[in-house]
């Protein structure tokens, strides 16, 4: 419900104003309290929040995730736009030019899962964020 709400209203609001849908932001707000507050109390929870809070590891691994899936899709995203709107390319063409990164994803993954296991996730990652940014 919270993440409904919050996606809606972003989806809605940069249509018609950002105060016309204010109510979704509310909804999905007290809703995302409410999961935490009940979550907290439960004794056998859904999502275990003590990962996020005792485990700072796990914490940062995922903060760092969704840091980079923000990174790496927000660009092809917005690439997809220039490509129809401004260059004028169809919606098959832009899709076929920017079907180039998970073929190269799909292709690299298994070389990535070697190198990965033998000198260590934190290391490749880094790299490869770092690459992505440099690229951007």
């Amino acid at each position: 419900m919270a993440i409904l709400s919050v996606v809606m209203y972003l989806i809605l609001s940069a249509v018609n104003g950002w105060l016309y849908y204010i109510y979704l932001l509310v909804i999905g707000v007290v809703s995302l309290a409410a999961f935490i507050v009940i979550e907290r109390k439960v004794v056998n929870p859904m999502l275990d929040l003590n990962l996020f809070t005792r485990n700072v590891s796990f914490m940062a691994g995922n903060v760092t995730a969704l840091l980079n899936y923000i990174s790496t899709y927000s660009v092809p995203f917005l690439f997809s736009l220039y490509l129809q709107v401004v260059l004028g390319y169809n919606p098959f063409v832009a899709g076929l030019i920017l079907v180039s990164e998970p073929v190269f994803m799909a292709a690299l993954s298994p070389v990535s899962g070697k190198l990965s296991d033998k000198y260590g996730s934190r290391e490749i990652a880094a790299l490869g964020m770092g690459l992505i940014g440099l690229a951007s």
